[in-house]
């Protein structure tokens, strides 16, 4: 076989390979209106919990498969159901201002899946780089998928994206001491 035969079909063998590859993973986007995301603080005195929207998501799949994905999460729409009234208004400013999300100046939240581990049964260990406030941190965390639905739940330590420290406040820093550096999100989507 003359070498301009095999370069054409290794190219085409290339070409088509790739071709599939690229083709069969695809893009699903969350259904944002039927998805939601819960939140809850704890601290020495009990904890307060709420819901924030989310404004974009993906999940990328593969023949069937999650391996990638990413989701945008609007910080102004932080609200507390715990409480009702001027008490849930207070704790909403206090959440939006800037010892807390500074949603002013930092209005989204971003999560990149940067690896997916598939368990069976869909089942997956994801890791993923969070951006709260600016930061971006690596995390990981389970996540299920089945049929037309996925759930999580990511603990987050405030810490790491510098919320409610570093202040010279003799307030903050007794609020920073009695609020646990952890906080959970529950996450349902749609799709």
């Amino acid at each position: 076989m003359n070498l301009k035969l095999k370069f054409s079909i290794l190219l085409i063998t290339t070409t088509t390979f790739f071709h599939l590859t690229i083709v069969s993973a695809q893009k699903v986007s969350v259904n944002v209106s039927e998805s939601s995301i819960h939140w809850i603080g704890k601290k020495i005195t009990g904890q307060h919990d709420g819901v924030i929207n989310l404004l974009s998501g993906n999940l990328i799949m593969d023949s069937g498969l999650l391996t990638g994905g990413n989701f945008v999460v609007d910080m102004n729409s932080i609200k507390a159901k715990d409480l009702k009234g001027e008490d849930a208004r207070k704790l909403e400013k206090s959440l939006k201002s800037n010892e807390w999300f500074n949603v002013a100046k930092y209005p989204e939240a971003k999560l990149v899946l940067t690896s997916v581990e598939n368990l069976g049964e869909g089942f997956y260990n994801v890791k993923g780089d969070f951006t709260i406030k600016g930061k971006t941190n690596p995390t990981s965390f389970k996540f299920q998928l089945n049929d037309l639905q996925a759930k999580t739940k990511l603990i987050i330590d405030r810490r790491s994206y510098n919320i409610l420290s570093g202040s010279n406040s003799i307030i903050v820093n007794i609020k920073d001491k009695v609020i646990n550096n952890e906080f959970e999100i529950e996450v349902h989507l749609k799709l």
